[in-house]
Order: C-alpha cells, then sequence, then structure tokens
C-alpha cells in the first residue's frame, strides 16, 4: 500500500475468471444440439486513495450458467436458451441478479438467412425497489445473412438489444480514476 501513496496514479487490478463449456457447435440440426456453459470471476482494485468510508479495497464475484438447445423442426431450426448471472460487490453491499430465457427461429430462403429471436431478462438488484427500477425486460432480435457460394465475406444485417453489466468493476474498466465516494452515493 505504501507504493500507492508515493504514486497515487498507479493503478493496481486484479482480475480473474474461468469459464467451462460442454455441449455441441451448433452445425448440424438434425438432431439436437445443446450446450451448457458455467462462469464465475474475480476483480478486486486497490483504491488509489482511500475514500472518506474507510474503504482501500474494492472486490466483486461474479457467476453465471447459459444452456442452449436447437433442432430442425420443419423448414428452419427452433432454438432455447436459459441463463442466470450474478454480480456481487463487498464495498457497497451490491448485488444484481439476472435471469434469461430466450427463444430462436432460423430459416433460409434461397441465398438469404434469416434468424428472429426474443429474449425475456428478468434483472434483480438488491436494495431497489420496483418504483426505482423496473427488472422486467424484453430484447428482440433480427439478422439477415446471404450466404453467397463459400464467399470468405459474408454481408449481414443485424438489428439486436442487450443488457450489460453496470457494477463497480465495469465502471473502473472505463476509467480507474473515478473517486469512489462519489459512485458510492
Amino acid at each position: 500500500y505504501a507504493e500507492l501513496v508515493d504514486n497515487p496514479s498507479r493503478v493496481l487490478f486484479h482480475d480473474a475468471a474461468l469459464s467451462l463449456r460442454f455441449g455441441d457447435e451448433f452445425v448440424d440440426f438434425s438432431h439436437f444440439n445443446f450446450s451448457l456453459e458455467a462462469r464465475g470471476g474475480y476483480w478486486s482494485h486497490l483504491l488509489p486513495v482511500p475514500s472518506s468510508r474507510g474503504v482501500e479495497r474494492l472486490d466483486e464475484f461474479s457467476s453465471g450458467a447459459l444452456f442452449r438447445l436447437a433442432r430442425n423442426v420443419g423448414r428452419g431450426v427452433v432454438g432455447l436458451n436459459a441463463g442466470y448471472d450474478m454480480w456481487q460487490s463487498s464495498a457497497i453491499e451490491y448485488m444484481n441478479t439476472r435471469w434469461s430465457l430466450g427463444l430462436e427461429y432460423m430459416w433460409r430462403w434461397g441465398i438469404a438467412n434469416f434468424e428472429l429471436g426474443v429474449a425475456y431478462k428478468y434483472d434483480y438488484i438488491k436494495n431497489l425497489s420496483v418504483e426505482e427500477y423496473n427488472p422486467h425486460r424484453v430484447l428482440p432480435r433480427l439478422k439477415i445473412s446471404l450466404d453467397v457460394e463459400k464467399a470468405s465475406l459474408v454481408p449481414y444485417l443485424e438489428v439486436a438489444t442487450n443488457m450489460s453489466q453496470n457494477s463497480v468493476a465495469s465502471l473502473y474498466r472505463q476509467n480507474p480514476y473515478i473517486d469512489f465516494d462519489a459512485i458510492a452515493d
């Protein structure tokens, strides 16, 4: 810690992540394709200047899982996915849990490939009431691509919505010199 006091512009982060996936590559849809993924992570940051709250170190833990399933149905492919993600920070008692369920339909028409999908996400943030934050999200997705006879360049158009994590770790990854007291309030 003495090194940081001598040089407060130095940034000390620790970031570790582990992910394990088991399943198919989703290429041959004549049989059920499945994929199961589990992941976890740890992030910490030693603050260059201790906060007025006495916090010198920020820690954040994360875990998640994703299950995907797909198969040919008629002229197209139907896919289903379910997911879970959790982020927890010790310094500001932050905990975010996100559950998701998605449905996709893919079909081919001539040289065009179409993918249509919709996902529902329930995003629970501890200590926030429904009046402050609506946890329900519906996220649509559309993708159109052209399959031009083994071309190395595949033109496509994709319109999608997504949710990204907005935690202490994600804020510090964007700007490591944020004042902790300013974001903790």
